[in-house]
């Protein structure tokens, strides 16, 4: 081995030995791993044009690009679709979601959307999901007992709180409901009249019906 090998080899070695040294000294947080990061700084904060009190504004958030969306799904407004009447109060705990859109520095609110079949107890903007000019809304609430895509949405508390997810697109500056998602399973469902309550449970070859007379 000539004298340049052999300082190649000591020069390895040292080096090994040294990182061994500081990755010991890292796991007995004698000493903090170097990270570079890009400074964070505060922009904005974002409220509702109509801050109610028990909204639950900021519940779920979702950003893509310059387009923040935030659901509020205690919202109580039994407005439907873009830019309804957020001061009604007549669906308590229908749900609703705002979106913002940021120019330069500045954050506007840009819509105010709602299910198209808003009723009370929908939670909808309990989930938000935001891609480029599209957001997608989850109602957990929703009774619905509609299976797939645009069903009619309108047999309120039938559907043991099933679920339902809504679908909005951007054009130019506003947005409208594309889609009303249901699963492709039928849900249990209940009828009620004066004398009793029928259940009604979704099955392979058919359905069964369950009666229950009032006392």
């Amino acid at each position: 081995m000539n004298r340049r090998t052999a300082r190649l080899v000591r020069g390895k070695s040292a080096l090994r030995a040294n990182c061994a040294w500081r990755l010991l000294l890292i796991l007995l947080g004698a000493i903090h791993p170097s990270v570079s990061t890009t400074a964070i700084t505060y922009q904005d904060s974002l409220q509702p044009s109509v801050l109610k009190p028990g909204d639950w504004f900021g519940y779920s958030t979702a950003m893509s690009g310059d387009t923040v969306v935030v659901g509020a799904y205690r919202d109580s407004s039994g407005a439907t679709g873009v830019n309804g009447d957020l001061n009604d109060t007549s669906a308590p705990d229908s749900g609703a979601a705002y979106v913002f859109v940021r120019s330069g520095l500045k954050w506007t609110q840009q819509a105010y959307l709602k299910a198209s079949n808003t009723e009370e107890g929908d939670l909808f903007g309990w989930s938000v999901a935001v891609s480029g000019d599209t957001v997608v809304i989850g109602a957990r609430g929703e009774d619905s007992t509609d299976t797939g895509v645009n069903g009619v949405g309108i047999d309120p508390e039938r559907g043991f709180n099933s679920g339902a997810a809504c679908v909005f697109v951007r054009q130019g500056t506003n947005w409208i409901q594309q889609a009303y998602l249901k699963g492709s399973v039928p849900v249990a469902s209940y009828q009620t009249n004066a004398t009793q309550i029928s259940l009604i449970i979704p099955q392979p070859a058919g359905q069964t019906f369950y009666r229950l007379r009032r006392p």
